[in-house]
C-alpha cells in the first residue's frame, strides 16, 4: 500500500477545500508535506516548499509530487481551507495508529 493511501485512511474525511476542475497537485500529497515538514521544524509555507524541494526524490520514490512541489502560495491555499477541527481528529487518529505500531518506542 502506497504511503498516499496509507496518510489518506486517517485523513479521508477532511474535505479538499479545492475546484475538483482546478487540481494540479494531489491534495493528500500537500497535505502529506505539509505534516512531515511541520513535524521537521519548519516555519512556514516558504519553509515547507523549501522542505519539500529538498526532498523531492523521496517523495518522488513514494509516488508522490509527480509534477514536482506546489509553490508556497499553493500550499498555503490547499491548506488554509482546510477546517481545523476535522484535521484535529484525523492528526490524532493516525498519531495514536503510529504509536500503536511502533508500541510507543522512541528512538
Amino acid at each position: 500500500m502506497s504511503i498516499d493511501a496509507v496518510f489518506a485512511q486517517f485523513f479521508d474525511d477532511i474535505p479538499n477545500p479545492r475546484q475538483h476542475a482546478k487540481i494540479y497537485y494531489p491534495f493528500y500529497d500537500v497535505l502529506f508535506l505539509t505534516v512531515c515538514a511541520v513535524i521537521g521544524g519548519t516555519d512556514g509555507w516558504e519553509d515547507i516548499e523549501d522542505f519539500g524541494e529538498v526532498h523531492l526524490p523521496w517523495f518522488q520514490s513514494k509516488g508522490l509530487f509527480k509534477n514536482g512541489i506546489p509553490v508556497h502560495d499553493t500550499i498555503a491555499r490547499i491548506i488554509s481551507g482546510i477546517k481545523p477541527e476535522p484535521f484535529q481528529t484525523a492528526f490524532v487518529r493516525w498519531t495514536q495508529a503510529i504509536n500503536q505500531h511502533t508500541d510507543g518506542l522512541q528512538e
